[in-house]
């Protein structure tokens, strides 16, 4: 049985999921990545790549080719940490 700490930090985690979903576009993404300088961190990692540019469906960073869900589900912004996705 959780104590009343454990269920507020149950429901922290949930809420904060549900905080920012994927940006709806490539060029939304693109906007959002320049304000952050182009760097983008791979999620539990200290591994950071530049986004180099992108096409009608995909962004090239120096490492690979990702789409916006990709990019969402595993990466941070890399000068703030903040999520690559945008405000419900």
């Amino acid at each position: 049985m959780c104590n009343c700490v454990e269920q507020a930090l149950i429901l922290l985690r949930k809420h904060k999921n549900r905080v920012y979903k994927p940006f709806a576009s490539v060029e939304e993404a693109m906007k959002a990545i320049k304000k952050h300088g182009g760097w983008i961190t791979r999620k539990n990692t200290t591994m950071n790549w530049l986004v180099i540019k992108y096409g009608h469906l995909t962004l090239m960073t120096s490492n690979d080719i990702i789409g916006v869900e990709t990019l969402f589900e595993n990466y941070e912004f890399s000068d703030d940490g903040s999520p690559c996705g945008v405000k419900e």
